[in-house]
């Protein structure tokens, strides 16, 4: 019984020993310090390039206008040698009229004309036989002046003849409807069997090698683009190299509902573009020779507007900017820094004011 309690005597004197030992003053208590958070980031420089700023629209492509291929003589249409959408040359033969009227035209007009021709000869020789008698006093002076007047009026009656003969030869070459330019047929007008008179109207044909563009833009642009800007043009459809040309007129855009204007420009068909096809212009309003540019992961957008962090002694500062224009990867930066400065560009958006970094250059392009 004794030793039972000895036992338990030394087993609460350890007890108390262990509890007195844990329980000592905290300021004496060695403690590790938290360590540092760093955020990897890569970083690039602000530089000075001169910066565009650049407006662009989708227009439509036409064709200079010229007035309808019309007919310039009576008949029936009789063939047709091209459709809508051909390329014609100069002078290549559309369609052609029934030409048997003309050509009755012409015969008629080509023996009216010999049989005054005969008449003019024999009316000359009667001249020079009164000539000869008159001059031997042996014709009243008054038959010589008849004869010299009648001569006179065959000879007015051959010319207005043969001005009609070469009419009729006119109107039969005109049975055969040419294209006056070289180019695309925008349209066909009539088919065969068709009855046309002079003026009406067979076909459209509009040039292929020259092109006029129709780039809309808003009316807040009527100031800044102008007649003589250079614009750079490209079809959407094609994968070509982009073609340059010049502003040649600015006009309001008549029947849009809206205050607008649209840029013409003229250019040469670089070969494979089409009137109808749509066109994207661009056209540098306004260059800043000055300007700082970013890469464009640098520009963070937070609450109180776009954001940089500045990267300075591996700490991140936030410096409010201003941008511009934004293209291709960059961002111009109008006000808030400075030439030079090292920005934060991939991991900027898990920054903070005051975030310590590990950075690294942002590779080369």
């Amino acid at each position: 019984m004794n030793l039972c309690l000895r036992h338990r005597a030394g087993l609460g004197a350890l007890l108390l020993l262990a509890t007195l030992s844990g329980c000592g003053d905290p300021d004496e208590a060695s403690v590790a310090p938290a360590p540092t958070r760093t955020v990897p980031v890569l970083t690039a420089l602000v530089t000075a390039q001169p910066v565009e700023v650049i407006e662009q629209s989708l227009g439509r492509l036409e064709a200079p206008r010229i007035p309808a291929v019309a007919a310039e003589t009576t008949g029936q249409v009789r063939s047709i040698s091209v459709d809508a959408g051909d390329r014609v040359e100069q002078g290549v033969i559309l369609a052609v009229l029934d030409d048997e009227a003309q050509r009755l035209a012409v015969e008629s007009a080509r023996a009216t004309v010999a049989r005054l021709e005969v008449l003019l000869e024999n009316q000359e020789r009667t001249v020079q036989r009164l000539q000869q008698l008159s001059r031997e006093q042996s014709v009243a002076q008054s038959m010589l002046d008849d004869a010299v007047a009648q001569a006179r009026a065959l000879r007015a009656q051959v010319t207005e003849a043969t001005a009609r003969a070469r009419e009729s030869e006119r109107a039969l070459a005109k049975a055969r409807v040419e294209s006056p330019i070289t180019g695309i047929v925008q349209a066909k007008l009539v088919s065969v069997g068709d009855f046309v008179t002079p003026g009406q109207a067979m076909f459209e044909v509009v040039a292929h090698d020259r092109l006029r563009a129709y780039l809309p833009f808003p009316e807040t642009l009527a100031g800044r683009i102008r007649a003589g800007q250079a614009v750079e043009l490209t079809l959407p459809t094609l994968d070509t190299a982009p073609v340059r040309a010049n502003v040649n007129e600015i006009r309001p855009m008549v029947g849009t509902g809206s205050s607008a204007i649209e840029a013409i420009v003229e250019l040469e068909n670089p070969g494979n573009w089409m009137p109808g096809a749509s066109v994207r212009g661009r056209v540098v309003v306004e260059r800043r020779d000055d300007g700082l540019v970013v890469p464009e992961a640098a520009v963070i957008q937070r609450p109180a507007g776009d954001v940089v962090y500045v990267v300075t002694d591996g700490i991140a500062h936030q410096r409010s900017v201003r941008t511009g224009v934004r293209r291709d990867g960059w961002a111009e930066i109008i006000d808030g820094l400075a030439a030079g400065e090292t920005v934060a560009t991939e991991g900027a958006g898990f920054l903070t004011d005051g975030t310590a970094v590990r950075a690294r250059d942002s590779a080369p392009d």
